[in-house]
């Protein structure tokens, strides 16, 4: 599916909330409180508790004062240390520093939500709550939705190169079929990617996830140029070059973001191929529509395509369309839901529940249009193979 629009909002690498001086004291606190320097934290912490107890005093605390406020705001330690890594992911992903800077990020949001002022971002990105030891919970839930329906398109698709691969009449379509099955295993190493990101935000995870995703979209604008194009009538060494190319735009663009990260560069690159990914889709269903119009065939009868229309159809009745003349235009449609999760990307606000944001939203747009998206590539096929099949018996 077309994921051009991820791009089109770049993140901030700075924000209002992480240069806070409330929040600079807290990190401060917290780090010094913690002994984050320590080489055994987790000792340290067992140890001070075992102290506090056997002397029956509270948590430590520390009086930071704020910046241009005459309160003073107190830091206990057993705050810090709730929760502080009890579910085994944490030991993986998140170190005492990383854990201090996420709490910190909460007591900062949640004084200021006491105090009627706004949530503010920090490095660029909304204090979200961490919730089995996720911290963008709904993002990574969502992603994994879309690396499952995803999965559910292997084994049809699969099926179908299978059966065209043995024909040898016509081993050309097994060629069409196969990119199809690179977008949706590409789409699967990205979206899961996706889903590690989602789960802790990290330079090398977030690097890896724009890694994945532009896979997504180069592997997309490889799947229709690949049909629209007829490249899978081109001899062996042309359709080796067509994909050495595109191998080759991918090395070249993950090795210049690696070297020199440019937030604008990557928006740039995804929306040229994104763009014209899209274009091309609206003319390959344009193209079809009228192909359908204009035959003097009633393709819809054939028992050859019978199987897949209805499989469409009866997917589109879940949402109450029965009505097979608009199979034809389901690229567009899907696109244009696309869109509809775009738009809650340009209105960025800050998360509902510190759960859900817009990206999240964006998210669960994107697990739809692939439950539909195969079917009816699988179902342009068999329908080019028949037009193919009229056109020599004339």
């Amino acid at each position: 599916m077309n994921l051009w629009w991820l791009w089109l909002i770049a993140p901030a690498v700075a924000s209002i909330g992480d240069n806070l001086e409330d929040f600079k004291d807290c990190v401060h606190a917290c780090n010094s409180m913690m002994m984050c320097d320590t080489d055994d934290v987790l000792k340290t912490i067992h140890d001070t508790r075992i102290q506090q107890i056997m002397e029956g005093r509270p948590g430590d605390q520390v009086a930071v004062a704020k910046s241009k406020r005459k309160d003073l705001y107190f830091y206990d330690r057993r705050f810090f240390q709730e929760s502080y890594r009890q579910h085994p992911m944490f030991d993986l992903w998140w170190s005492c520093a990383a854990d201090c800077n996420y709490k910190c990020q909460q007591i900062v949001t949640h004084w200021r939500h006491e105090h009627g002022e706004p949530m503010v971002k920090f490095y660029g990105k909304w204090p979200f709550t961490r919730w089995l030891g996720m911290q963008e919970f709904f993002s990574a839930i969502f992603s994994f939705a879309n690396f499952y329906v995803n999965w559910l398109a292997v084994k049809p698709v699969l099926r179908q190169v299978h059966k065209n691969s043995k024909s040898h009449i016509a081993p050309e379509y097994a060629r069409i079929l196969r990119q199809f099955l690179y977008l949706i295993l590409g789409s699967m190493a990205g979206w899961l990617l996706s889903t590690v990101f989602h789960i802790r935000d990290v330079p090398a995870t977030e690097t890896l996830d724009y890694f994945g995703a532009f896979a997504i979209v180069l592997l997309n604008f490889n799947a229709i140029g690949y049909r629209l194009l007829k490249v899978w009538r081109w001899s062996g060494m042309a359709r080796a070059g067509w994909h050495s190319a595109l191998l080759l735009v991918y090395v070249f663009h993950c090795t210049k973001l690696y070297l020199h990260w440019d937030y604008g560069y990557n928006t740039r690159v995804n929306l040229v191929f994104g763009l014209a990914a899209l274009a091309m889709w609206v003319i390959h269903s344009l193209l079809v529509k009228r192909a359908l119009a204009t035959s003097t065939v009633d393709y819809s009868s054939s028992a050859q395509l019978m199987p897949f229309e209805t499989a469409l159809l009866n997917k589109l009745k879940v949402v109450g369309i029965n009505n097979s003349k608009i199979i034809p235009y389901l690229p567009i449609l899907l696109n244009i839901i696309m869109l509809l999760g775009l738009s809650f990307e340009l209105r960025d606000r800050p998360p509902w529940f510190q759960m859900i944001d817009a990206h999240a939203m964006w998210h669960l747009f994107t697990i739809w249009p692939p439950l539909l998206w195969y079917d009816w590539n699988i179902w342009d096929v068999e329908l080019l193979k028949l037009r193919q099949e009229a056109t020599k018996a004339k």
